[in-house]
């Protein structure tokens, strides 16, 4: 069988009946950024921390060398890194 035809079948059924139950046709989906009031508490991010073995990374905003220091060494070596592939695949940030 032809996996594209399959899962093509397969996914637009399953929409069309969630949508027909009104599961997707009234519902936005939203991202929860870290100001908004569901973001999780620095509690809960420490429980999580520690079920997943202290895998967790912690990653600040990526401009905030350039918020301080507009025209610092941090920021032009930040604009410069971003310009290699490298330096943005192997960065959380």
């Amino acid at each position: 069988m032809n996996r594209r035809v399959f899962l093509k079948g397969v996914g637009s059924a399953s929409l069309l009946g969630l949508c027909r139950r009104g599961m997707l046709a009234n519902s936005t989906i939203r991202r929860v950024r870290p100001s908004d009031p569901g973001w999780p508490s620095e509690e809960a991010w420490k429980r999580l921390n520690d079920v997943v073995g202290g895998s967790l990374i912690r990653v600040d905003f990526p401009l905030n060398a350039c918020i301080s220091s507009p025209q610092g060494a941090e920021c032009r070596t930040l604009f410069a890194n971003l310009k290699n592939p490298y330096y943005t695949a192997t960065t959380p940030e």
